[in-house]
């Protein structure tokens, strides 16, 4: 199992959950990030000559998540340029953000999904019992089900799914304090 915010919720919602401990994998960290880009793209200048931009992704988007690298890798490979690649990533977060109801703010999980994003903003974490507190009803499973928040089994703690949901969250907080005003 990888450290996706879902599998352990997917896992505890059928009769897996009574068979096995859920064992969470961390991502890579920041030396495992760049052996693993080195590796995948050898040979590929970029590493070189867009250095400064490619660590802006990864601190910002990627971090050691598997799925995302491989992204990278992937479109590089492809020749695309990093810029359209951190594009898609967004692309792809926002979207998750959408389908959390977290982008309408007449949906019934808007108020309190972005009460606890914003909570995450400043803290990186809180622990699952604070979580609960905060989402009365069905909203911590509506949280649970999203794919924008992670539960984390081992620490018993809720994060972002991945940096770039905290990054997407971000620039979504920003715009929307902006059309406040």
């Amino acid at each position: 199992m990888s450290s996706e915010g879902q599998g352990e919720y997917t896992l505890s919602t059928d009769s897996s959950k009574s068979r096995m401990r859920t064992i969470e994998i961390p991502d890579l960290n920041d030396t495992e990030i760049f052996q693993f880009l080195r590796f995948m793209l050898e040979g590929n200048e970029i590493i070189k000559t867009k250095e400064v931009e490619l660590n802006d992704i990864i601190n910002t988007l990627t971090g050691g998540r598997i799925l995302f690298l491989m992204n990278v890798v992937n479109d590089l490979n492809a020749g695309k340029s990093l810029s359209d690649t951190k594009m898609k990533i967004i692309s792809k977060i926002t979207e998750d953000f959408k389908k959390a109801g977290m982008q309408d703010p007449v949906d019934f999980r808007y108020r309190s999904l972005w009460q606890l994003a914003e909570k995450l903003i400043a803290v990186e974490f809180i622990s699952d019992m604070e979580a609960r507190k905060m989402l009365p009803g069905t909203r911590y499973e509506e949280m649970r089900m999203s794919n924008v928040f992670a539960y984390h089994e081992s620490t018993d703690r809720i994060t972002f799914q991945s940096r770039a949901h905290k990054t997407v969250a971000i620039q979504l907080k920003q715009k929307r304090d902006e059309s406040f005003f």
